[in-house]
């Protein structure tokens, strides 16, 4: 992640690229989450020995630390390409609404018919 900022040493007009997250540094679990947008406990879990699809995570002692271009990569191969449904027309749900009452109403007429035969049978 790079954000860009003006500086006034040099030149008024010169942007600097500032960089959030160095690429030498590693990241901790609060990092990771907030990078990601979800709680610490996922990542967590994702960090479980034995979890069948963990981040790349190191483990120095009781710390877990992660290095950014491994997290990006894993984040990546997570990318799900949704696909284009077709569009469903405000008539074709009108006719199934009509085709479900339709059942529903004969149902209903046939247990009265049911009912009213067996009173007089």
């Amino acid at each position: 992640m790079t954000f860009m900022a003006s500086t006034r040493p040099r030149s008024q007009t010169d942007p600097v690229q500032l960089q959030l997250f160095p690429p030498n540094r590693y990241l901790t679990i609060d990092e990771v989450a907030e990078i990601m947008s979800v709680p610490k406990s996922f990542i967590y879990r994702r960090t479980c020995r034995g979890h069948s699809d963990p981040i790349p995570s190191f483990r120095f002692g009781g710390h877990i630390r992660f290095r950014l271009d491994e997290v990006e990569e894993w984040i990546a191969t997570h990318r799900v390409e949704h696909e284009e449904l077709p569009r469903i027309t405000s008539s074709v749900r009108r006719s199934e609404a009509a085709a479900k009452t339709t059942r529903s109403s004969r149902s209903r007429l046939q247990r009265q018919t049911n009912s009213v035969k067996s009173r007089s049978g």
